[in-house]
């Protein structure tokens, strides 16, 4: 799979320009985070709460607006009998009340607080699609987090803009970079709704945990 760095010698080489990698870099950066809920996989990040403990570290790549669903175990046994209640998200002027998780300032925060006495060892199950890697002159060995089969389109909205820029743009050739965007988008979006639409991978049965299957 190309690095950024890849991915620009192959722009340069296609279309030779004067860009610096700093614009270059941000034309795919801005692309590929417009697109990302359409490629984002689905990731289950878990721990076990502390006593009294409300506010947790949680993976670097997730964000609470990226969270699909948080399930908290009702019992420290986990040997698939257990249950799980979930855990319903609670903005910042929302009132927390009942099961809830909300994000403090970076922190995974959940509510009710575990119980000093007997809150600690229960299992949190996050499913969460995971942010992208941010793309930069400081990751130029970098792979970017779109599938391989899809990194093409990183260049053909870079090629564009490129195409389409200056006193002198070159409209036709703008208009090629364009088209083959257009059909690379067309497979990104049916894969997404094949994927959306299919049964997913990670299930949960109240009565048999998570399985995958």
């Amino acid at each position: 799979m190309p690095t950024v760095q890849q991915l620009i010698d192959e722009i340069d080489a296609r279309l030779p320009n004067t860009f610096t990698n700093t614009l270059k870099i941000g034309f795919m950066n801005s692309f590929q985070n417009e697109i990302w809920r359409l490629l984002a996989s689905t990731e289950i990040y878990e721990f076990d709460t502390i006593a009294g403990q409300a506010l947790y570290t949680v993976a670097s790549d997730m964000r609470i607006d990226m969270v699909k669903s948080v399930l908290v175990s009702n019992s420290t046994v986990i040997d698939g009998s257990e249950g799980y209640t979930t855990y319903e998200y609670a903005g910042p002027d929302d009132e927390l009340n009942g099961s809830n998780y909300y994000d403090a300032l970076g922190s995974f925060g959940i509510y009710p607080v575990p119980s000093t006495a007997t809150g600690g060892g229960y299992n949190v199950k996050i499913s969460y699609e995971p942010s992208p890697v941010q793309l930069s002159t400081g990751t130029l060995t970098t792979i970017p987090s779109i599938n391989a089969e899809y990194q093409d389109i990183l260049k053909f909205r870079a090629m564009k803009v490129i195409a389409q820029s200056g006193n002198n743009p070159d409209v036709e050739l703008a208009n090629n970079y364009q088209r083959e965007e257009d059909v690379m988008m067309k497979k990104i979006k049916m894969d997404y709704h094949k994927r959306k639409f299919r049964k997913p991978r990670d299930t949960y049965r109240r009565s048999e945990g998570w399985s995958n299957g």
